[in-house]
């Protein structure tokens, strides 16, 4: 997990690393935290480096030394937040890596808010602060935070190109000059003691340390002569943002949040959606990006592969019977699996997550299994001349203990996924959940509803029987 750390954009680089050296301290006295690695000047949220932001890369202690709830990650993200909120300079806060590498930079969401109609980067930061700020009065939002500032200190180079054409001082050694002096250059690499090494030059940090130490810096021009950086230029102190990012061409700023206590990501994501969508004045618009986006994507999936694996299911049967109807007693029992899974999986307080959605198709199969027993049996029992009454019946009393072997030993068998430890636990848990609940409710309601079922459409649908 990290840690960011954002000062005010005026704080002195010493500041920032004494609230660095603060937060590292609380950090490594919370329990179930093994270690810290500090990153000062960079801000992993933003990927800038920014002389008011600081990263705390937190290592925890080994899964099986972690058993109780305070010391999971939500327990120990919970805690880290509550000690660091002390600080009142500092914005810092804990968060979790996205759940798939190179998808965004940390867990929850990662909203882009699109400066569309090109009203300027002032306005953009106001629009996205006020984003931010109601955000935080959403209980399904935590930490909403923007890394996006237009008031981040700079110094503003000017460069009277016209005295620097007379003077005959290239341009091209102005910028070099600057460049090696201030930031470093590359001269060559030699070898010794087996190694190999790079020359790079750069000034020394008390010839480099304000503004008027840039003036003093010597460029040399045409007819070799050396004169101080001020005859041809001047510094000036702004204010101007760090980094400008750009999404589908517009000037965007980055909001990034995690779910709130016993919320989902997908109700945290609805519930932005909603504040962004009322709460962004004309000329601006927002976008999903990272796990977000990805997430909104497989989500419109969802309705179709349920509707498309239901009428899979139905043609099937429909082909095996030979018959419209008798597909409809099997299929009825798969709402109740479903409430079974959805309610087993309210009662352990898990949220509809996308391990939940893959037992719920499984359950589609598994319900149906069950009640295609009895239908077998009682259509081949009444191509036998059976009555329907004594058909139906007689498949119950045949198919229960072979009904009963077979569900006991399948939810027998996701028990391990329903108490599943160690890493990897939560999706187990939430497959084991679904399953374990709908296979229970679907085996106990069918053995009464599917013979009453099938008994009701046979009634109905007095259609071709098919000969055993």
């Amino acid at each position: 997990m990290f840690v960011n750390i954002e000062l005010p954009p005026a704080s002195k680089v010493a500041r920032t690393d004494e609230v660095l050296r603060e937060v590292e301290g609380m950090v490594r006295e919370t329990p179930g935290v093994a270690g810290v690695v500090s990153i000062g000047g960079f801000s992993i949220l933003s990927g800038a480096n920014q002389p008011n932001n600081a990263t705390c890369i937190v290592i925890l202690d080994d899964w099986a030394e972690r058993t109780t709830p305070e010391l999971s990650i939500d327990g120990i993200v919970g805690a880290i937040g509550v000690r660091i909120s002390q600080i009142p300079e500092a914005s810092a806060f804990p968060f979790t890596p996205p759940p798939v590498q190179g998808r965004g930079a940390s867990g929850g969401f990662d909203i882009r808010i699109q400066d569309r109609a090109n009203v300027g980067l002032d306005v953009l930061e106001t629009v996205t602060r006020d984003v931010v700020d109601a955000a935080r009065q959403s209980p399904e939002i935590a930490n909403p935070f923007t890394g996006f500032s237009t008031a981040t200190p700079q110094l503003y180079l000017d460069i009277d190109r016209v005295k620097a054409q007379r003077l005959g001082v290239p341009l091209n050694t102005i910028f070099g000059t600057l460049s090696a002096n201030l930031g470093s250059s590359y001269v060559n690499d030699f070898n010794a003691f087996g190694r190999t090494y790079q020359v790079r030059v750069q000034a020394e940090p008390e010839f480099r340390q304000s503004k008027e130490d840039i003036l003093l810096l010597k460029v040399r021009n045409r007819d070799g002569a050396t004169l101080p950086l001020s005859t041809v230029a001047s510094v000036e102190e702004r204010v101007a943002p760090t980094t400008v990012y750009r999404y589908n061409l517009y000037p965007a700023a980055t909001i990034t949040g995690d779910p709130g206590p016993g919320r989902s990501t997908g109700q945290s994501m609805n519930a932005m959606q909603g504040i962004a969508e009322t709460t962004l004045p004309s000329g601006f618009g927002y976008e999903w990006t990272g796990t977000a986006f990805q997430q909104k994507e497989a989500g419109n999936v969802v309705p179709i592969v349920f509707g498309l694996a239901l009428i899979f299911v139905y043609l099937f049967l429909a082909a095996q019977y030979e018959s419209w109807a008798l597909p409809v007693t099997i299929m009825a029992t798969i709402p109740i699996g479903i409430a079974g899974a959805l309610l087993a999986t309210m009662l352990r307080s898990m949220d509809n997550n996308v391990y939940t959605q893959i037992g719920l198709v499984l359950m589609i199969a598994l319900v149906c299994k069950n009640a295609i027993l009895i239908v077998e049996f009682a259509e081949q029992l009444r191509g036998q001349g059976r009555k329907m009454l004594d058909a139906v019946v007689e498949a119950s009393a045949l198919r229960f203990r072979p009904i009963l072997m077979t569900a006991l030993s399948f939810v027998l068998g996701t028990l391990p996924l329903l108490i599943a430890a160690g890493a990897g636990a939560n999706s187990r848990q939430s497959i084991g959940t679904a399953v374990f609940g709908g296979m229970i409710l679907a085996t106990i309601v069918g053995l009464v509803f599917t013979p009453m079922g099938y008994a009701l459409i046979r009634k109905i649908f007095k259609g071709k029987v098919r000969e055993g």
